[in-house]
């Protein structure tokens, strides 16, 4: 567990009798015999102890995978390059002695179509669709030429030919290419029109040159370098040329980049994200290949992420900025590709190449994790949400409130951006509350802060501007039933006021804080008054809570916490 006093490694818990796969490619029952499982745990506890070396460090990575990865194929005496995928099918190049395959398969059928064998190069790879565009050299120094196919098929699609053509790139109808002939030109075509009709996106001139291009989200962007050790990086949607802006420029070695929405990823010897408001630097990727996205996630590979033993792909979702661990002993990773809801890559064995396939949706941090076959002091398993709690943030939880206060956890520990700090902070999300380990903060309660989660998610409603957040007029009412907070002009009533005063009554044994400042710490100020919901319930708002009161079947009422984490969650599409 990240800076809360102790880490938790462990193997990706699996079910009981489920298969696994080994980094071999072979499949074996997941039993284990007597002697396997002494090994098993020795080198757990050995783990364990190595982590106590490294709690100084500010981040730790172990949020696994739910489950082992799917095994696409196993290709002996190959190297594996040039991955794409759209979420349906894989397209890869195989390297085997002289020659290069451009091999494609369906995610979830095991039948492979070779749609090229050639002694020259393959370079860059790209698929949508029934659609595979590639670019092929026949020798190392031969102009390279733009190759579109119908995998489904076998038919060529017909486009204009030029002299030197590179860099296809697909989204959805979309195919755009890099053409060298006199001056660099980005292509465009239509690939669902006719006529296929070609335009030019982009002229360069005689001492600019066109390096790369990316294609998502109907925009087109692409690098453009200058002989006066200049570069730029330039954008327009990609159905309407003339439209250009410049995104980035600089000068010195041109970056490799991604577009991902808003963010601009630039990759020299460090990896940086940009966005509007915020420069952050992610790590050191060993090269640009071992860097993909989808668009919205950012992955790569970490020789050496902080407080693990071993390389692992690292994610990074550009809308919350939130960092986490996609897959744990990643091992030699040749290739990375995203698209479409997956992850695809490719790792280097002693026998040659085996293909791996993970949906995003299992290696985000709110992916149920598998029961574990054994127990630990040091963490705790939820079998209601499927989710680990450990060490600090399992002792808060416990001392503070529990199931009651805080619902049970719907994600493991992972990294988020703090706006104010710029730093990355872990956090652990449960259905009513977020935890964020501060052990430095002044307003922490035994190392944790609950974030003011009620706050946040009312101004991602957009409530923040209705009448029931603004502040009322001083109104006349019994003293006894109610209670104005100045803080925030709001007031409480009734069970609503009675629910906030007990939210101050979780206190460990010893602690000096008085019920009213825990309810502060657990619950917050009122920041609306009561708003009346579709179902019939009524809710408040607090800075780290709502509370809902419902009616109960007796006639009588009752008033309960709001499941806010797991609506956060949901608006940023963690959760279903």
């Amino acid at each position: 567990m990240r800076n809360t006093n102790t880490s938790i490694l462990r193997p990706i818990p699996r079910a009981p009798g489920a298969y696994r796969t080994t980094r071999d490619g072979t499949r074996r029952r997941g039993t284990w015999s007597g002697v396997a499982a002494f090994l098993r745990y020795t080198t757990a506890l050995l783990l364990l102890g190595g982590v106590l070396l490294v709690l100084a460090l500010s981040w730790r990575g172990q949020s696994e995978a739910i489950t082992s990865p799917v095994l696409l194929g196993r290709y002996d005496e190959a190297r594996l390059h040039a991955l794409a995928t759209d979420g349906l099918s894989v397209a890869f190049v195989r390297s085997s002695g002289e020659t290069e395959t451009l091999t494609v398969r369906p995610i979830d059928q095991p039948d492979e179509r070779i749609l090229a064998v050639t002694p020259g190069h393959i370079a860059v790879v790209a698929v949508s669709g029934d659609v595979v565009a590639w670019q092929e050299h026949d020798c190392e120094s031969c102009p390279g030429r733009l190759q579109v196919r119908r995998w489904t098929d076998g038919q060529d699609i017909t486009r204009a030919s030029t002299n030197d053509e590179r860099l296809p790139v697909l989204w959805q109808r979309w195919l755009a290419w890099v053409s060298r002939n006199g001056h660099d030109r980005v292509y465009a075509a239509d690939l669902s029109s006719p006529q296929r009709t070609v335009v030019v996106a982009a002229v360069g001139s005689d001492d600019v040159t066109i390096r790369s291009i990316q294609l998502n989200d109907g925009r087109l962007s692409w690098l453009e370098v200058s002989t006066g050790d200049t570069w730029r990086i330039r954008t327009q949607p990609v159905a309407s040329p003339g439209e250009t802006a410049t995104l980035l420029e600089g000068d010195g070695a041109p970056p490799a980049f991604l577009v991902a929405g808003d963010t601009i990823v630039t990759i020299t010897d460090a990896m940086t994200v940009r966005n509007r408001d915020r420069v952050l630097q992610l790590g050191s990727p060993p090269r640009p290949a071992l860097v993909a996205s989808d668009g919205q996630y950012l992955f790569w590979l970490d020789s050496s992420p902080p407080g693990q033993t071993a390389p692992a792909i690292v994610a990074f979702d550009t809308e919350s900025r939130s960092r986490f661990i996609a897959v744990p002993e990643a091992g030699d990773i040749e290739a990375l590709a995203a698209g479409g809801g997956w992850l695809i890559w490719s790792e280097r064995t002693k026998a040659g190449s085996v293909l791996w396939g993970a949906p995003l949706v299992d290696l985000l941090p709110t992916a149920p994790r598998s029961a574990p076959e054994g127990e630990n002091p040091h963490w705790r398993y939820f079998p209601e949400t499927g989710h680990y709690l450990a060490n600090g943030f399992r002792r808060f939880w416990e001392h503070y409130g529990g199931v009651e206060l805080f619902g049970y956890p719907i994600s493991e520990e992972f990294d988020e951006l703090d706006p104010e700090t710029g730093q990355f902070r872990t956090v652990q999300y449960f259905e009513r509350a977020r935890f964020v380990w501060a052990p430095a903060d002044a307003a922490s309660l035994d190392g944790v802060v609950l974030d003011r989660l009620g706050v946040e998610l009312a101004e991602q409603l957009g409530l923040t501007q209705t009448r029931a957040f603004r502040v009322p007029n001083t109104a006349t009412f019994s003293p006894g039933a109610c209670r104005r907070f100045e803080e925030t002009g709001h007031t409480l009533c009734g069970g609503f006021l009675a629910a906030w005063q007990r939210s101050g009554e979780f206190l460990a044994p010893g602690k000096t804080l008085s019920s009213e400042e825990a309810a502060v710490r657990f619950t917050g100020l009122p920041i609306s008054e009561p708003i009346a919901l579709p179902d019939g319930s009524i809710a408040q708002y607090f800075e780290r809570a709502r509370l809902e009161y419902r009616s109960g079947r007796d006639g009588g009422g009752f008033v309960e916490r709001g499941r806010i984490g797991a609506e956060i969650l949901r608006e940023r599409g963690w959760l279903p």
